[in-house]
């Protein structure tokens, strides 16, 4: 069930839904597009008419409410409009905390990085650094129009290594997920927002880290490694690159998403928090 709001015939929001009933179940729940697999959900307005689509919106959702039972609406940022959202008086709704995503908030030159990250994680940054370089000729390149393919192929290929030497299947595993990403990155390619990372050592590549750029602001989504180095943390280095190369850009802060492992911290992110609302209606 996706929205699409006009005012005066231009689109001004889009609200994409979903309703959704467990197999042998007769709930009807409905969902934000995305839900379990994104780490940020929100409806899209126009700011100039983000009061008259909200309510556009729970106008609808009361109309349609014999379509579904109960509404779980997750991983909302705290700017989100739904959070503002005046529900109707017979709607039983609870706002609470979601998951978390760590954040580093970024200093504006590279040699301030030693005022936000902890002295320890840099040092062991140069140590790899000095490891990396006596194993030969390394290089880290940015993926651009010519290379896409390439690195983008690298993404998928250590992405399936690193988890699969865990034993398990990893995010890029379903090839429907691997279309999804390779147009998606394509895209933002083009709008010059993708930022997908390679290192290459003696001109085979061995790590790749996908992520993002908007504005002032760094996401860092998925890497993949070659297990046969990972005595090089090629995680932190890639990481290290991605912070520094981040404010050579003039982003102020690098989002590491949801999930509280613990190589975050020791960057020195914090926590930011996000929001669900449960709803129902009789």
């Amino acid at each position: 069930m996706v929205l699409a709001l006009r005012q005066n015939g231009r689109l001004v929001g889009m609200a994409p839904f979903v309703i959704y009933a467990e197999p042998h179940a007769s709930e009807r729940k409905l969902f934000l597009l995305g839900t379990g697999v994104s780490d940020y959900l929100d409806v899209l307005f126009d700011r100039s008419a983000e009061a008259e689509c909200l309510r556009a919106v729970i106008a609808h959702l009361e109309q349609q409410r014999h379509r579904w039972d109960r509404g779980e609406l997750h991983q909302l940022p705290a700017h989100s409009p739904l959070r503002r959202a005046v529900l109707p008086e017979d709607w039983r709704a609870k706002f609470s905390p979601d998951e978390v995503c760590p954040v580093l908030v970024l200093p504006r030159r590279v040699e301030g990085l030693s005022r936000c990250v902890p002295s320890r994680q840099l040092e062991t940054l140069q140590y790899y650094r000095r490891r990396l370089a006596r194993r030969g000729s390394a290089q880290i390149e940015l993926a651009g129009r010519k290379n896409f393919e390439e690195l983008f192929a690298a993404l998928l290929r250590l992405h399936r290594a690193r988890w699969s030497a865990k034993k398990r299947p990893g995010m890029l595993s379903n090839e429907a997920v691997q279309r999804f990403h390779r147009e998606a990155a394509w895209a933002l390619l083009a709008r010059g927002a993708l930022r997908l990372h390679a290192l290459r050592l003696d001109g085979a590549t061995i790590a790749v880290l996908y992520g993002f750029v908007r504005g002032r602001r760094a996401w860092g989504y998925l890497g993949g490694f070659d297990p046969a180095f990972k005595t090089l943390s090629l995680g932190m280095l890639m990481v290290g690159h991605a912070l520094e190369e981040a404010i050579r850009e003039g982003v102020s802060e690098f989002d590491f998403l949801r999930g509280q492992e613990a190589y975050k911290y020791a960057w020195g992110a914090k926590d930011r928090p996000t929001y669900r609302c449960d709803f129902s209606s009789p």
